[in-house]
Protein backbone atom coordinates (compact mmCIF):
# COMPACT_ATOMS: atom_id res chain seq x y z
CA UNK A 1 0.00 0.00 0.00
CA UNK A 2 2.33 2.65 0.84
CA UNK A 3 4.07 1.89 -2.61
CA UNK A 4 0.85 3.21 -4.17
CA UNK A 5 0.30 6.45 -2.35
CA UNK A 6 3.41 9.06 -2.68
CA UNK A 7 2.63 12.00 -0.72
CA UNK A 8 -0.49 12.89 1.43
CA UNK A 9 -2.61 16.13 1.59
CA UNK A 10 -1.43 18.04 4.85
CA UNK A 11 -4.54 18.10 7.41
CA UNK A 12 -5.12 19.64 10.97
CA UNK A 13 -6.89 16.52 12.38
CA UNK A 14 -4.86 14.83 15.06
CA UNK A 15 -5.27 11.47 13.86
CA UNK A 16 -4.06 10.07 16.57
CA UNK A 17 -7.14 11.21 18.37
CA UNK A 18 -9.62 10.67 16.51
CA UNK A 19 -12.37 7.72 16.52
CA UNK A 20 -12.90 5.45 13.80
CA UNK A 21 -16.03 6.74 12.39
CA UNK A 22 -13.84 10.31 11.99
CA UNK A 23 -10.94 8.67 10.40
CA UNK A 24 -13.01 6.88 7.83
CA UNK A 25 -14.78 10.02 7.08
CA UNK A 26 -11.38 11.55 5.99
CA UNK A 27 -10.75 8.22 4.17
CA UNK A 28 -13.43 9.05 2.33
CA UNK A 29 -12.25 12.55 1.52
CA UNK A 30 -9.19 11.82 0.46
CA UNK A 31 -8.20 12.09 -3.64
CA UNK A 32 -5.57 9.87 -5.69
CA UNK A 33 -2.68 10.25 -2.94
CA UNK A 34 -4.17 10.40 0.56
CA UNK A 35 -2.59 11.59 3.59
CA UNK A 36 -0.08 9.39 4.80
CA UNK A 37 -0.93 10.16 8.22
CA UNK A 38 -4.16 8.71 8.20
CA UNK A 39 -3.22 5.55 6.02
CA UNK A 40 -0.62 5.25 9.43
CA UNK A 41 -3.29 5.80 11.82
CA UNK A 42 -6.34 3.68 9.96
CA UNK A 43 -3.50 0.85 9.85
CA UNK A 44 -2.50 1.25 13.53
CA UNK A 45 -6.57 1.14 14.40
CA UNK A 46 -6.36 -2.98 13.23
CA UNK A 47 -9.39 -5.15 13.65
CA UNK A 48 -11.06 -2.46 15.10
CA UNK A 49 -11.53 -0.28 11.64
CA UNK A 50 -12.09 -3.19 9.67
CA UNK A 51 -16.43 -3.10 9.49
CA UNK A 52 -15.96 0.68 8.91
CA UNK A 53 -13.33 0.36 5.84
CA UNK A 54 -15.61 -2.78 4.30
CA UNK A 55 -18.70 -0.38 4.56
CA UNK A 56 -17.08 2.32 2.64
CA UNK A 57 -15.97 -1.00 -0.21
CA UNK A 58 -19.52 -1.60 0.02
CA UNK A 59 -21.07 1.62 -0.45
CA UNK A 60 -18.62 3.94 -1.83
CA UNK A 61 -16.57 3.97 -5.33
CA UNK A 62 -13.85 5.68 -6.72
CA UNK A 63 -10.52 6.52 -4.87
CA UNK A 64 -12.73 5.70 -1.02
CA UNK A 65 -13.17 2.51 -2.02
CA UNK A 66 -9.77 1.77 -3.67
CA UNK A 67 -8.21 3.39 -0.36
CA UNK A 68 -10.66 1.50 1.80
CA UNK A 69 -9.47 -1.99 -0.27
CA UNK A 70 -6.17 -1.36 -0.15
CA UNK A 71 -6.44 -0.82 3.42
CA UNK A 72 -8.29 -4.46 4.07
CA UNK A 73 -5.72 -6.32 1.96
CA UNK A 74 -2.55 -4.59 3.78
CA UNK A 75 -4.50 -5.64 7.33
CA UNK A 76 -4.90 -9.18 5.52
CA UNK A 77 -8.85 -8.32 7.03
CA UNK A 78 -10.37 -12.10 5.65
CA UNK A 79 -13.53 -10.98 6.59
CA UNK A 80 -13.55 -8.67 3.85
CA UNK A 81 -13.12 -10.80 0.80
CA UNK A 82 -16.43 -11.54 0.09
CA UNK A 83 -17.11 -7.37 -0.21
CA UNK A 84 -14.20 -7.53 -2.12
CA UNK A 85 -15.21 -9.77 -4.70
CA UNK A 86 -18.54 -8.41 -5.12
CA UNK A 87 -16.89 -4.44 -5.42
CA UNK A 88 -14.49 -6.70 -7.88
CA UNK A 89 -17.35 -8.72 -9.92
CA UNK A 90 -19.30 -4.98 -10.21
CA UNK A 91 -19.73 -4.05 -13.40
CA UNK A 92 -17.40 -0.84 -12.83
CA UNK A 93 -15.05 -3.00 -11.20
CA UNK A 94 -12.34 -2.77 -13.81
CA UNK A 95 -10.18 0.22 -12.00
CA UNK A 96 -10.83 -1.57 -8.45
CA UNK A 97 -9.43 -5.15 -10.05
CA UNK A 98 -6.81 -2.93 -11.52
CA UNK A 99 -5.08 -1.69 -8.28
CA UNK A 100 -5.69 -4.97 -5.99
CA UNK A 101 -3.52 -7.01 -8.72
CA UNK A 102 -0.62 -8.65 -7.47
CA UNK A 103 0.90 -7.46 -4.19
CA UNK A 104 -2.74 -6.22 -2.53
CA UNK A 105 -4.66 -9.19 -3.29
CA UNK A 106 -1.62 -11.49 -2.78
CA UNK A 107 -1.29 -10.78 0.81
CA UNK A 108 -3.98 -12.53 1.87
CA UNK A 109 -1.92 -15.84 0.21
CA UNK A 110 -3.86 -19.16 -0.04
CA UNK A 111 -6.99 -17.76 2.30
CA UNK A 112 -7.98 -16.06 -0.99
CA UNK A 113 -7.79 -18.40 -3.40
CA UNK A 114 -11.48 -19.55 -2.97
CA UNK A 115 -12.57 -16.21 -3.52
CA UNK A 116 -10.38 -15.64 -6.38
CA UNK A 117 -11.41 -18.68 -7.80
CA UNK A 118 -15.05 -17.50 -7.70
CA UNK A 119 -14.29 -14.17 -9.60
CA UNK A 120 -12.28 -15.74 -12.11
CA UNK A 121 -15.30 -18.54 -12.94
CA UNK A 122 -18.19 -15.81 -13.34
CA UNK A 123 -18.72 -15.65 -16.84
CA UNK A 124 -20.85 -12.93 -16.00
CA UNK A 125 -17.75 -10.78 -14.94
CA UNK A 126 -16.42 -8.55 -16.97
CA UNK A 127 -12.84 -10.58 -18.46
CA UNK A 128 -10.34 -7.79 -17.02
CA UNK A 129 -11.39 -8.48 -13.54
CA UNK A 130 -11.52 -12.27 -14.20
CA UNK A 131 -7.57 -12.12 -15.65
CA UNK A 132 -6.64 -10.20 -12.39
CA UNK A 133 -7.91 -12.79 -10.67
CA UNK A 134 -6.09 -15.29 -12.09
CA UNK A 135 -3.00 -13.12 -12.18
CA UNK A 136 -3.09 -13.01 -8.48
CA UNK A 137 -4.00 -16.85 -8.07
CA UNK A 138 -0.45 -17.16 -10.33
CA UNK A 139 1.23 -14.84 -7.70
CA UNK A 140 0.06 -16.85 -4.89
CA UNK A 141 1.03 -20.45 -6.15
CA UNK A 142 4.81 -18.74 -7.17
CA UNK A 143 4.97 -17.81 -3.29
CA UNK A 144 3.07 -20.51 -1.81
CA UNK A 145 4.02 -23.69 -3.57
CA UNK A 146 2.10 -25.78 -1.91
CA UNK A 147 -1.04 -24.61 -3.61
CA UNK A 148 0.62 -25.05 -7.26
CA UNK A 149 -1.38 -28.16 -8.20
CA UNK A 150 -4.60 -26.26 -7.07
CA UNK A 151 -3.64 -23.28 -8.83
CA UNK A 152 -2.82 -24.75 -12.11
CA UNK A 153 -5.34 -27.74 -12.42
CA UNK A 154 -8.20 -24.91 -11.78
CA UNK A 155 -6.56 -22.49 -14.50
CA UNK A 156 -6.14 -25.34 -17.08
CA UNK A 157 -10.18 -25.70 -16.71
CA UNK A 158 -10.97 -22.55 -17.33
CA UNK A 159 -9.60 -23.23 -21.00
CA UNK A 160 -12.01 -24.40 -23.73
CA UNK A 161 -11.24 -27.87 -25.76
CA UNK A 162 -8.91 -27.45 -28.40
CA UNK A 163 -11.84 -28.86 -30.95
CA UNK A 164 -13.88 -25.79 -30.34
CA UNK A 165 -15.33 -24.66 -33.29
CA UNK A 166 -15.23 -21.28 -33.01
CA UNK A 167 -15.93 -20.24 -36.80
CA UNK A 168 -19.00 -21.48 -36.45
CA UNK A 169 -20.00 -18.85 -34.65
CA UNK A 170 -21.49 -15.71 -35.89
CA UNK A 171 -19.24 -13.04 -34.35
CA UNK A 172 -17.04 -12.52 -31.54
CA UNK A 173 -19.96 -11.40 -29.09
CA UNK A 174 -21.60 -15.00 -29.19
CA UNK A 175 -18.98 -17.36 -28.60
CA UNK A 176 -18.57 -14.96 -25.92
CA UNK A 177 -22.06 -15.50 -24.68
CA UNK A 178 -22.27 -19.35 -25.54
CA UNK A 179 -18.84 -20.01 -24.50
CA UNK A 180 -16.65 -17.53 -22.77
CA UNK A 181 -14.74 -14.82 -23.78
CA UNK A 182 -11.36 -15.67 -25.61
CA UNK A 183 -9.49 -12.82 -23.71
CA UNK A 184 -9.90 -14.64 -20.67
CA UNK A 185 -8.04 -17.61 -22.16
CA UNK A 186 -5.33 -15.59 -23.69
CA UNK A 187 -4.70 -14.64 -19.95
CA UNK A 188 -5.08 -17.87 -18.19
CA UNK A 189 -2.46 -19.17 -20.87
CA UNK A 190 0.24 -16.43 -19.84
CA UNK A 191 -0.29 -17.05 -16.10
CA UNK A 192 0.14 -20.75 -17.02
CA UNK A 193 3.51 -20.11 -18.99
CA UNK A 194 4.57 -17.90 -16.11
CA UNK A 195 3.99 -21.09 -13.55
CA UNK A 196 5.38 -23.31 -16.44
CA UNK A 197 2.95 -25.86 -16.23
CA UNK A 198 3.93 -29.06 -16.97
CA UNK A 199 0.41 -30.15 -17.44
CA UNK A 200 -0.92 -27.65 -19.94
CA UNK A 201 2.05 -27.69 -22.09
CA UNK A 202 0.27 -30.11 -25.21
CA UNK A 203 -3.23 -28.04 -24.05
CA UNK A 204 -1.77 -24.84 -24.73
CA UNK A 205 -0.15 -25.86 -28.31
CA UNK A 206 -3.36 -27.66 -29.45
CA UNK A 207 -5.32 -23.98 -28.31
CA UNK A 208 -2.63 -21.61 -30.48
CA UNK A 209 -2.90 -24.33 -33.17
CA UNK A 210 -6.66 -24.33 -33.42
CA UNK A 211 -6.54 -19.94 -33.04
CA UNK A 212 -8.35 -19.85 -29.89
CA UNK A 213 -5.48 -18.22 -27.96
CA UNK A 214 -4.09 -14.35 -29.45
CA UNK A 215 -0.34 -15.60 -30.06
CA UNK A 216 0.55 -12.47 -30.69
CA UNK A 217 -0.15 -11.81 -26.88
CA UNK A 218 1.93 -15.07 -25.30
CA UNK A 219 5.24 -15.77 -25.37
CA UNK A 220 5.25 -19.31 -23.97
CA UNK A 221 8.36 -19.52 -20.93
CA UNK A 222 8.82 -23.37 -20.82
CA UNK A 223 11.72 -25.25 -20.25
CA UNK A 224 12.47 -28.57 -20.90
CA UNK A 225 14.10 -30.47 -18.11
Amino acid sequence: LRRRVLSGVSSTMNYEKASATELVDALRKQERHPDLKLVQALLESGDEIVPALIEVVERDTGWPQIHAALLLCELQAKEALPALQQAISEPEGHDLADWLADDALGKFGPTALDTLEVIAADRAVAWYPRAVACRVMSTIALRHPETYDRVTAFLRRLLPAPDLDWQSYESYAALREAVDDPRVWTSVVGRLCDLQDPGAYDLIGQLFQAGLVDEMTICLLYTSD
